[in-house]
């Protein structure tokens, strides 16, 4: 066991830092330092609760921003003694308590005194969540995960336990949503298990009791969902239907909610493979411990209370895959709300491209008459005012008032009615080549083109 003096070292000289038990090609101190300002913020922006355990006596330390972390590892007295001693320190947030300073001396110091694996940095650094183990058989086992990032559940936790020394180091940082809860339930009954794993299992209860408080969060803001949709099989009280006019902000709402429920599918995912982890990892170290026990009496004792342990893992995976199946709706039914959505959204606009078509014919039929009564008249008028024709004279009062035609207006007939009526054709010609040429008229567009309105099956949509 590394001592517990803490290291001599300048944190702004001796980058990369050396150390007995970090590794300076495995990570660097720049890692460390970053790691410190940016991955364990609630660690620098908190409190420190031990729970020290030699036998079955436990003593409770804890700090707050007036207690010195270096004072609290030297009353720890981490040695590698022979009896059976146990230590877990947690990072959490306590009400009404200044920060404790956790610099990087302090950091490597906890870490050396604990003789936690450098790995486990780099699984504290990862935004994905992971988790790994690493056995020594007949020495040591470690176990360390790290909590997906997300807007629902953010946690880290690392385990050491030393088969023959029967000694446990755990070390857990989690946010202040669920320390309090832990920490009550731990200080119960978790220091008097008989099993290394229990503190563990522990953890996993509580992080299945806030992952389902979160749940029926996501439930509540799908069913709001549905509602607004008018879609919902829940009796809702205050259910209000959205107008089809606030359809767009819906769908920005509804595709809000579906990456919601998607990050929440991802931690749950991760923390039904978490569990079935950390059962894996506690049969391999129960069959440890078994065949390393002196006696039957410790054999039994070992036995009864992994089962417990194992029991506890059981039931937290069974009902952690109930919720990821539950989730797995709530994600089925937001996905049946964007398509209604984005069906009724495209129905309204369809509807509304209709009217607007039906309105141009109204307009495109006025202009055909006006121009086609252009057609008819511009013939003749241009006749009359080529030839500078005058069909009609009439004479003064004086002379009689008589009104006489002129003698030539067969002319005007005999030009004027060809050309009104090749004028008309050319016309109609021209209207019908340019509407081959596009493929599409105002009528056929309503005729054939309106998809499912009010009931009707056109040309292109017919039922099966």
């Amino acid at each position: 066991m590394a001592s517990t003096s803490q290291p001599s070292m300048n944190t702004q000289e001796s980058y990369p830092f050396k150390s007995a038990h970090f590794d300076p090609v495995q990570i660097s101190g720049t890692h460390v330092q970053h790691l410190l300002r940016k991955h364990i913020r609630f660690a620098t922006a908190s409190s420190l609760w031990c729970i020290s355990i030699e036998g079955f006596k436990t003593s409770q330390n804890y700090l707050n921003g007036d207690s010195s972390l270096a004072t609290a590892l030297d009353n720890l007295e981490l040695t590698r003694e022979s009896k059976e001693r146990r230590v877990d320190v947690f990072f959490g947030w306590l009400r009404n308590s200044a920060n404790i300073s956790l610099s990087l001396p302090m950091f490597l110091r906890l870490a050396e005194d604990t003789a936690i694996p450098p790995q486990f940095i780099e699984v504290l650094s990862s935004n994905n969540g992971c988790y790994a183990s690493s056995q020594v058989i007949d020495e040591s086992s470690d176990i360390y995960f790290k909590m997906p990032w997300g807007p629902y559940f953010n946690g880290t936790a690392y385990f050491g336990y030393h088969i023959y020394t029967r000694r446990a180091i755990a070390l857990s940082l989690f946010d202040r949503t669920m320390h309090d809860d832990f920490i009550e339930i731990y200080s119960k009954g978790g220091s008097s298990a008989t099993d290394p794993l229990a503190v563990l299992s522990l953890l996993i209860i509580e992080s299945r009791k806030h992952l389902e408080g979160e749940r029926r969060k996501v439930d509540d803001i799908v069913v709001k969902r549905e509602s607004e949709t008018g879609t919902t099989f829940i009796n809702v009280r205050d259910q209000i239907v959205a107008p089809i006019e606030a359809y767009a902000s819906l769908y920005n709402r509804v595709q809000d909610t579906n990456q919601h429920v998607m990050y929440f599918e991802r931690t749950v995912e991760f923390q039904v493979g978490l569990v079935h982890f950390l059962i894996q990892q506690h049969d391999a170290l129960t069959k440890i411990r078994f065949d390393a026990s002196a006696d039957s009496s410790e054999r039994i004792r070992v036995k009864v209370g992994a089962q417990r342990v194992t029991d506890s893992l059981n039931m937290s995976a069974t009902l952690i895959e109930q919720m990821l199946e539950q989730v797995r709706t709530l994600a089925a039914r937001i996905k049946i709300q964007i398509a209604l959505v984005e069906g009724r959204f495209n129905q309204y606009n369809s509807e509304n491209t209709v009217s607007i078509a039906r309105e141009t014919r109204r307009d495109s039929v006025s202009m055909k008459t006006i121009a086609a009564l252009t057609m008819v008249f511009l013939p003749g008028t241009f006749t009359s005012a080529l030839f500078s024709m005058t069909f009609f004279n009439a004479d003064p009062v004086e002379a009689g008032g008589d009104l006489r035609v002129s003698s030539s207006w067969w002319i005007y007939a005999a030009v004027t009615i060809p050309l009104t009526i090749a004028v008309l054709m050319c016309w109609i010609l021209w209207i019908r080549y340019r509407g081959d040429g596009l493929g599409i008229t105002q009528s056929g567009f309503l005729r054939h083109n309106v998809m499912w309105l009010k009931g009707k099956v056109t040309r292109n949509h017919k039922r099966s």
